[in-house]
C-alpha cells in the first residue's frame, strides 16, 4: 500500500483502521502515535497525537461511538496501556 496526498501520511506506518457507518469516516492508528479521522475519499479531517506505539483500533456503537485503541507497550503518559482520546 502506498499512501499519498497528505503530509500526515508520509513516514507513517498504519497499524489499524476501522470504518464508522454512523459518521461515514475511517479511523486509523499508526505506530508513531497518531489517530487519524479520514473521509471516504481519503481526506484527513483530524489528527490526534497520543504517546505510544498504536497497533489496533476498533469502534463500539452503543449509545455513543467509542474508539478503543490497542497499544504495543507502555509509554510515558499511559496508565495500564489505556489511552483516552
Amino acid at each position: 500500500m502506498q499512501l499519498v496526498g497528505n503530509k500526515y501520511f508520509y513516514n507513517t506506518e498504519p497499524s489499524g483502521i476501522v470504518w464508522s457507518a454512523q459518521s461515514s469516516l475511517f479511523y486509523m492508528v499508526s505506530d508513531d502515535g497518531r489517530v487519524m479521522e479520514i473521509t471516504d475519499d481519503g481526506l484527513i479531517n483530524r489528527v490526534v497525537e497520543v504517546p505510544g506505539d498504536l497497533e489496533a483500533i476498533t469502534l463500539v456503537t452503543e449509545r455513543r461511538q467509542k474508539l478503543y485503541i490497542g497499544v504495543e507497550r507502555n509509554h510515558i503518559g499511559q496508565r495500564n496501556n489505556t489511552i483516552l482520546v
